[in-house]
């Protein structure tokens, strides 16, 4: 977001160069939060299993949805703080 709306950067690789490193950084994180709330047994893994992509999707899909019928993005963000 840095480089295209302050710096005004309009090159379509940076989308991809976004997306790699989105990507590195979930994978990243994925592995360490599994391995870290492993030995609170199956069902917490297992309810941080469909969480995640959950919480993740509900954020992209339904934020996204309700952006573009005009609901600030302002709300989205305060609703993910709540």
């Amino acid at each position: 977001p840095v480089l295209v709306f302050t710096l005004g950067w309009h090159w379509v690789g940076s989308v991809f160069i976004a997306y790699v490193l989105s990507g590195l950084g979930l994978g990243i994180f994925e592995v360490t939060f599994l391995s870290v709330i492993t030995p609170l047994g199956k069902a917490t893994k297992s309810w941080a299993i469909i969480g995640c992509p959950s919480g993740f999707a509900t954020i992209n899909i339904l934020g996204l949805t309700l952006s573009s019928f005009g609901v600030p993005v302002v709300s989205l963000y305060w609703y993910i703080v709540a």
